[in-house]
């Protein structure tokens, strides 16, 4: 008999196994999920970017904002129903022209995975919920996206994609959230808000507040964003102010959408335009059509369609899809100079189903 080797499995059996079912840690996972570190804007002309975030685009212009800042802002009243604390995130003022002519506004942030739920995300028992409380002035919206990475860094199947709010006047956040299993394998959650602009270049009204990134054990009931939608009481000439928040909705309020967009360029070449998309659907392809218009070529028309196309991208891949211009769309792009094409606003309408998202897009013309 090998003593040393007895007295070393007797040592080893002392220490605890590593076993699915230990607690799995809950609290929310995003940092700074509300805007509330660092400074804030108080006008729409200054911007401070969010720490804990970190921005796509040099210079973003996406700012944290104090409740009751000005027109089209949130109001004070509506920061305390929603529980918002004194401040709330924000697209922000529009770039110069001498910048990227670029008015959509992406951040990011990666999330850890708690190394006490690495054994039951392994084992399949473990749920994320991803939202906050999202909305705006208009059109300008918010859309979520929660991407799984595995210990490499790589994509693994499934993604969260939510679409807030739109045409929300006056500007409201409503809590908008989904639940969804974590693969066996992940790591990092890659949590990313994108703050869309459909209307005319200015400030970027889309709005959010409580990001929302947490854990659970599958079964139980999910946590939610903390956020209650208002009703504003009618006075003697119309809502007069916001009335005690409501409670709040116990499911998600929007079915997630299975495309997003691939890139924020459509590329124009040869009376055709391409625009990247991407399903984020797992285990089925995604089919629809997409439709593409633009605010005015012309004095008195107030959109002008530009072409559509239906498409079929197989489930977590990218595809480009290319949209044929109709003949008088492409005569009026035709007779506009390089610099009036790149500042045109697109919006690309994505339908599947008795669904719909919409997203803006810059023409880019191909070299």
């Amino acid at each position: 008999m090998n003593l040393g080797v007895t007295v070393a499995a007797a040592a080893l059996s002392l220490l605890p196994a590593a076993t699915a079912g230990a607690t799995i840690p809950t609290g929310n996972l995003v940092k700074n999920p509300g805007a509330e570190d660092g400074q804030a804007a108080a006008n729409d002309s200054d911007y401070f970017f969010p720490p804990g975030w970190k921005p796509e685009l040099t210079q973003s212009r996406i700012t944290a904002v104090q409740y009751g800042t000005g027109t089209d802002f949130l109001t004070t009243d509506q920061g305390i129903a929603y529980a918002g604390g004194g401040r709330f995130f924000a697209g922000g003022p529009p770039r110069r022209l001498d910048e990227t002519p670029q008015s959509d506004e992406p951040m990011y942030q990666d999330v850890a995975i708690p190394g006490d739920a690495l054994v039951d995300v392994d084992a399949g028992v473990v749920e994320a919920t991803g939202g906050g409380c999202f909305g705006g002035f208009a059109d300008d919206v918010i859309d979520f996206t929660a991407q799984f990475l595995d210990e490499g860094g790589r994509a693994m199947p499934g993604v969260m994609f939510l679409e807030g709010p739109t045409n929300s006047k006056p500007a409201a956040l409503q809590p908008t959230w989904q639940t969804m299993t974590v693969p066996a394998g992940a790591r990092t959650i890659h949590v990313r808000l994108q703050f869309f602009q459909i209307g005319p270049r200015g400030y970027n009204r889309a709005y959010a507040d409580n990001v929302l990134m947490a854990l659970s054990r599958a079964g139980s009931a999910p946590p939610q964003p903390t956020c209650s939608v208002q009703t504003p009481p009618a006075g003697p000439t119309g809502p007069t102010g916001p009335a005690a928040p409501g409670p709040a909705p116990q499911g998600p309020p929007l079915t997630p959408f299975l495309i997003s967009r691939g890139s924020s360029k459509a590329t124009l070449r040869s009376g055709r335009v391409g625009v990247s998309l991407a399903c984020t659907a797992s285990g089925r392809a995604c089919r629809g059509s997409l439709r593409l218009s633009v605010p005015s070529l012309s004095a008195g028309a107030s959109s002008v369609t530009l072409g559509s196309r239906s498409f079929t991208i197989a489930a977590g891949k990218r595809a480009v899809v290319s949209v044929r211009l109709g003949r008088r769309a492409k005569a009026r792009l035709s007779r506009l100079p390089a610099r009036k094409v790149a500042r045109l606003k697109v919006t690309a309408r994505v339908t599947m189903g008795s669904t719909s998202t919409k997203f803006a897009l810059r023409l880019r013309e191909a070299r």
